[in-house]
C-alpha cells in the first residue's frame, strides 16, 4: 500500500514537471513571436509611428571608435553649421550660413588649410575660391552677369584681377599691398587697347593707348590734367 501510494505521488510529480516544462516552452515561443513582431513592426512603414520632429542644440555622429565624424549644430560664433571630420578629427568639410543669410561651404586639407571655398551673397555675388599650398586664395567671383578671377597675397589682399563685366570690356588690374589699383590693361569702347599707370592714391598718371590705330602717350598730374602728350 505504501509503495503504491509513493509510486502514485512520484507519477503525479513527474507529470506536473512535464507540464511545467511545456508551459515554459510555450511562454518562450510567445515571447519570441512578440519580439519578432515588434522588430518587423518598427521596420514596417505602416507600423508604429515615429517622431516627426527632433529638436536638439547639437548632434554628434561618431564612428565605431567613438571618434566624432560629423557635427550638426551652431558654430563658435553662432552660425548654423554641418562639419565633417576624418578619422583623426581633422575638419575637412564645413557647410554653414554666415551672418547676413550668406551660405558658405569650405573644403580643407588634412593640415587644416582651406583648399576651396564656395560662398554666395544673396542677390549680389557668388564666389568660388581655391587655396594654394599655403592657404592663399585664388578666387573666381561671379557678380550677377560679371565674372572676375582674383589673385590674393598672403594677407588675403587682392593683388590682381582679370575680369569681364556686363557694361565694360575685359581688363587686367594690378594692385599694391593696400589694394589700390596701380596698373590696368583693358580694351576701350572702340576695342582699342589701353594701358594705365596710377600713383599710390589710385590717380592715373600715365596712359598708353591706340586711337583709331594711332599710338598715343599721355602723362598726367595728380588731378588728371595732361602734362605731356605724344605724338
Amino acid at each position: 500500500m505504501h509503495d503504491a501510494t509513493g509510486q502514485s505521488v512520484e507519477q503525479r510529480l513527474e507529470r506536473l514537471e512535464r507540464t511545467n516544462r511545456r508551459w515554459k516552452a510555450g511562454v518562450a515561443l510567445a515571447a519570441g513571436a512578440l519580439g519578432a513582431a515588434l522588430i518587423l513592426g518598427a521596420a514596417n512603414p505602416n507600423g508604429p509611428k515615429v517622431a516627426e520632429e527632433l529638436r536638439a542644440k547639437r548632434v554628434v555622429v561618431v564612428d565605431e571608435h567613438n571618434t566624432p565624424r560629423a557635427v550638426l549644430g551652431p558654430s563658435s560664433y553662432g552660425a548654423p553649421s554641418l562639419r565633417l571630420y576624418d578619422e583623426h578629427e581633422k575638419e575637412l568639410v564645413t557647410l554653414e550660413v554666415l551672418p547676413g543669410s550668406v551660405p558658405s561651404m569650405t573644403f580643407s586639407d588634412p593640415e587644416g588649410k582651406a583648399a576651396m571655398w564656395l560662398i554666395a551673397w544673396p542677390g549680389v555675388t557668388t564666389g568660388l575660391a581655391f587655396g594654394d599650398a599655403d592657404g592663399n586664395a585664388i578666387g573666381l567671383i561671379v557678380e550677377r552677369d560679371n565674372m572676375r578671377l582674383t589673385f590674393a597675397d598672403n594677407a588675403g589682399q587682392a593683388r590682381a584681377a582679370l575680369g569681364v563685366t556686363a557694361d565694360e570690356p575685359p581688363s587686367l588690374v594690378l594692385a599694391d599691398q593696400e589694394g589700390t589699383p596701380r596698373a590696368e590693361l583693358s580694351l576701350k569702347e572702340d576695342e582699342d587697347p589701353q594701358l594705365l599707370f596710377a600713383d599710390k592714391y589710385g590717380s592715373d598718371r600715365a596712359r598708353f593707348n591706340l586711337q583709331k590705330g594711332r599710338p598715343l602717350i599721355d602723362l598726367l598730374d595728380e588731378t588728371g590734367k595732361t602734362l605731356w602728350t605724344a605724338p
